[in-house]
């Protein structure tokens, strides 16, 4: 886990674990200072990407560099997955600051001919 951010558009990276079950793949992103309503989720067959309005700015002071004082305004991070998922059976749920996205891993199979 790593958390970064972004000045230009004023974004934080939320923290996030991904987990690989037998037949899917679960994310966790932790979105503090977050309604459900503000957040937008993308499936790609690779990846998932999470953006998140804050209903709370989130300011860090100097860090006693050059660096100025920074705000944010919300979480963005695009997410590589271990493993091909189906985007049209993920689904996602928001409890208590914590996002959870599952997605069923996508099954490769692919006939053999016999010569």
């Amino acid at each position: 886990m790593r958390l970064g951010w972004h000045y230009r558009d004023k974004s934080l990276e939320p923290l996030v674990y991904v987990s690989e079950e037998k037949d899917e793949i679960v994310v966790h992103a932790d979105l503090p200072c977050v309604k459900k309503e503000d957040i937008q989720v993308s499936v790609t067959d690779e990846t998932v990407e999470i953006r998140a309005k804050m209903y709370r700015e989130f300011r860090c002071d100097p860090w006693g560099t050059i660096q100025r004082g920074m705000i944010f305004q919300q979480f963005h991070k695009v997410v590589q997955l271990p493993a091909r998922i189906n985007p049209d059976l993920a689904r996602a749920r928001f409890q208590r600051g914590i996002l959870e996205i599952r997605a069923q891993k996508k099954v490769v199979k692919s006939e053999v001919r016999v010569e």
